[in-house]
C-alpha cells in the first residue's frame, strides 16, 4: 500500500492550486481576491454566484455556500474535476511538478492532462490572476498603513 500523506508533501509545497483550478475549462472565471486567494463558482454543485475560495498559500479550498462546505487539497481538486482517482492525481502532479514519483506508474493515458497543466503555469490568464492578487494585496496593505499611521 502506498502512504499517500508522504507523496502528498512535495506536492502541497511545490504545487499550485489555481493551475489545477484553471484545467477545469477554457472558460472558467475565477477573480482575483487578495493574499494569493480567489474565488470561483463551485465544481461540487450549481453555483450562481463564486462561493469556492482557493487560497494559493495552502493548496487548498473551501467552499462558502451552506450547501455544499467542501474542503480539500489540490489532489482533491483535481480528482473532482478530472474525475480522476486520487492516486493518479498524485502521479500526474509529480509529473508536472518534474519530481521523481517513487514507485512505477504508466501515466501514458494522463499525458493530454500533464501537458495542459504545463501549459497553463506559462499562460497569460495565470500570469494576471497572480499578479491581480499581489496588487490587491499591495492596495489592501498601503490602505491599512494610511488608516493607522497618518
Amino acid at each position: 500500500m502506498i502512504n499517500n500523506k508522504i507523496l502528498l508533501n512535495p506536492i502541497i509545497h511545490n504545487g499550485d492550486i489555481l493551475t489545477v483550478a484553471l484545467s477545469n475549462d477554457e472558460n472558467v472565471k475565477i477573480k482575483a481576491l487578495k493574499y494569493n486567494k480567489f474565488s470561483m463558482n463551485c465544481p461540487y454543485h450549481n453555483d450562481r454566484h463564486p462561493s469556492f475560495i482557493l487560497d494559493r498559500n495552502k493548496n487548498t479550498f473551501k467552499c462558502l455556500s451552506t450547501n455544499c462546505s467542501k474542503n480539500g487539497n489540490l489532489v482533491d481538486l483535481m480528482s473532482q474535476i478530472h474525475q480522476i482517482k486520487y492516486e493518479d492525481c498524485l502521479v500526474i502532479l509529480y509529473r508536472v511538478l518534474n519530481f521523481k514519483y517513487p514507485y512505477y506508474y504508466n501515466i501514458e493515458r494522463y499525458k493530454k492532462i500533464i501537458i495542459k497543466l504545463k501549459d497553463i503555469y506559462a499562460s497569460e490568464q495565470y500570469k494576471k490572476l497572480i499578479d491581480e492578487s499581489n496588487q490587491k494585496t499591495l492596495l489592501h496593505k498601503l490602505n491599512y498603513q494610511n488608516k493607522y499611521y497618518n
